[in-house]
């Protein structure tokens, strides 16, 4: 091998930073999707509206205001009715003077009556004095006749009960038409633009594979995102709250990719009509996207102010980061890779000694 794996390995890391930094990779222009009218660069990714997901809830309740106002309308009518039988009573309680009264007299003639039957009563086995006590007790009788307080009472408790089941009744059918709610609770998020892809640098190569002829040579690449920016924007609601919006800025700090490409040794009189030397093409890359784009923390924490199941908040970041991932390591990938090829198509690595 005319070159040691160190000397190859740098002149690939070179050549690939060389072609990164080229005006055809970073003053490229795209758009994100195709319903997205921003131009992005590598540098400043616009997404528009398009890369955003949502996690919510939406479920009937019932009608909690109306039924409270309607059991305040029957706690007063029940008042009300607790009233009137209070003030029925007190009109049962002059009955019950009268009664009180005529019983009393009842009493005191019987006593007068039994008084008299003293020197009777020996002859024919207390027959006065259980006279006396019939004749009382017709009276007492008479007394529940003219003064029926017991059915005063009766009457006031019936007058009661009566108010009370027509106060229910009306406010049942009230419930019943109060009707559900429907309450709705969520997240939203959405990824407005990337700032610093551009900056992606090679800074190893980890494997390094040669063929049985010497002439192509599989290699894997470690590469590293200095620093990338993700402003992205959020919506937490949860009923009868009104929803949270804002954004927030994620700044990830050396962001890991991987790259595997073919390094080939083309001679002199080679069929490919390239210049002899060593060229190098792109065949994969991955960037590892964070895994929050959003700040967890303070968005977990405005979840909890509004009683919103962080979960929701769960699902978008997962979703969104999903999304993220798939259009990086697809859409951008593969243009990325179809520049770097382009620039170094005719870009040779190394002098070839063949």
């Amino acid at each position: 091998m005319p070159y040691t794996q160190e000397e190859i390995s740098q002149a690939v890391i070179n050549a690939i930073n060389t072609a990164i930094a080229s005006d055809a990779l970073q003053n490229m222009t795209f758009k994100t999707f195709s319903d997205c009218n921003t131009d992005s660069t590598l540098n400043d990714i616009e997404f528009c509206d398009d890369l955003s997901v949502e996690s919510s809830y939406s479920e009937d309740s019932v009608n909690q205001a109306c039924i409270d106002t309607l059991q305040v309308t029957l706690d007063a009518a029940l008042a009300v009715c607790d009233a009137t039988r209070m003030t029925c009573n007190t009109g049962c309680d002059a009955v019950k003077v009268g009664y009180d009264g005529c019983i009393g007299t009842c009493d005191a003639w019987r006593q007068t009556c039994k008084t008299g039957c003293s020197t009777v009563d020996w002859t024919c086995g207390g027959c006065c004095s259980d006279e006396c006590q019939r004749e009382s007790d017709s009276c007492k009788r008479g007394c529940e006749d003219a003064f029926p307080y017991e059915a005063c009472k009766n009457d006031c408790n019936e007058m009661s009960e009566i108010c009370k089941s027509g106060a229910q009744a009306a406010f049942d059918a009230g419930v019943a038409g109060c009707g559900l709610l429907t309450i709705t609770g969520g997240a939203e998020a959405g990824l407005d633009r990337v700032n610093g892809c551009g900056n992606i640098q090679v800074t190893s190569v980890p494997a390094f594979m040669t063929s049985a002829d010497g002439k192509q040579y599989r290699m894997d690449l470690t590469c590293v995102l200095p620093l990338v920016e993700a402003h992205a924007h959020y919506k937490l609601w949860q009923d009868p709250i009104p929803a949270l919006t804002g954004t927030d800025t994620v700044t990830a700090k050396n962001t890991t990719a991987t790259m595997s490409g073919l390094l080939s040794v083309v001679c002199e009189g080679d069929a490919s009509g390239k210049a002899p030397g060593y060229y190098f093409s792109v065949v994969s890359l991955v960037i590892n996207v964070p895994t929050d784009v959003s700040d967890s923390s303070g968005l977990f924490e405005l979840c909890e102010s509004i009683g919103l199941d962080i979960k929701y908040l769960t699902n978008c970041q997962v979703d969104l980061n999903k999304q993220l991932f798939d259009w990086v390591n697809s859409f951008l990938s593969e243009m990325v890779i179809g520049i770097l090829n382009d620039v170094l198509e005719d870009m040779s690595v190394l002098t070839a000694t063949c």
